[in-house]
């Protein structure tokens, strides 16, 4: 498995070489929904990650954020070639790409990866890492001291972005600061290593979702998330339980084993 999982880390790193590429262009014909943001890179870079992946284990499955998606099989890949790509069409240096494999339904390994940033993070049975070294979640205590990422606003979405915009008016005065990197792959690697301390994401999709998820998890945080199952909430335990005990008027939250 060692061997297979610096197989995948090299496959990553490599694949974002075709960010920087010659230009990008904007794909309007692969848009999921209104105000989404796909590009050339981002569908040449799935497509190398997937012909490399499924050479890797040739009876895997893949699931891909730019239209591929394949039943779960014994192997499964679940891959997002550029998170963040608003960012990316707008030189923001935040954004990545990040890469789950799952066994029979659960996740095994996963990796994320920031080229501006040169930080390869990932994790395995053995914990969470940054670039070799194992990280931790935050051990921040005081809620005034905490500083909150936040996912997108979900446009597409009137409840779920109804809620989010109460979260924030819930939080604003009651933490440290509150954050929209606009990218969860980032978001979920600022948590896993201790940078930021409670993640609030609204996503659904198994390839934003998946990757960090399992890191988190590695690094000693938890999740907890609502009746519908679409707001999450990642840190430490107590760090979310007193973010959560502010929301109360809004949903019920509850620590949950979602394997995603």
């Amino acid at each position: 498995m060692k061997k297979l999982f610096n197989k995948i880390l090299k496959i990553v790193k490599h694949s974002t070489k075709i960010y920087y590429n010659r230009s990008y262009y904007e794909r309007e014909d692969k848009h999921k929904f209104n105000n989404d943001d796909v590009t050339n890179r981002d569908i040449n870079t799935q497509k190398y990650l997937q012909m490399q992946f499924l050479k890797l284990l040739p009876n895997s499955t893949f699931i891909g954020e730019e239209g591929v998606i394949n039943k779960l099989g014994e192997y499964t890949w679940i891959v997002d070639p550029i998170d963040g790509t608003f960012n990316y069409k707008h030189d923001v240096k935040i954004y990545g790409t990040q890469v789950a494999l799952l066994k029979n339904g659960k996740t095994i390994f996963s990796c994320l990866y920031l080229p501006e940033h040169k930080q390869m993070f990932y994790a395995c049975d053995k914990g969470a890492f940054l670039n070799g070294k194992q990280i931790f979640v935050s051990s921040e205590q005081e809620l005034k001291n905490m500083a909150v990422n936040i996912g997108d606003f979900q446009l597409n979405y009137k409840q779920t972005l109804n809620n989010q915009k109460q979260i924030m008016l819930e939080l604003c005065d009651k933490v440290k600061r509150i954050r929209m990197f606009g990218s969860s792959c980032y978001d979920s690697c600022q948590i896993a290593n201790g940078s930021m301390d409670v993640y609030i994401v609204y996503i659904l999709n198994k390839w934003d979702l998946v990757p960090g998820n399992f890191l988190i998890r590695k690094a000693g945080g938890v999740l907890f998330t609502n009746r519908n199952k679409n707001i999450f909430i990642y840190g430490n335990k107590q760090n979310c339980k007193k973010v959560i005990k502010k929301l109360n008027n809004i949903d019920t939250f509850y620590e949950s084993n979602l394997e995603l």
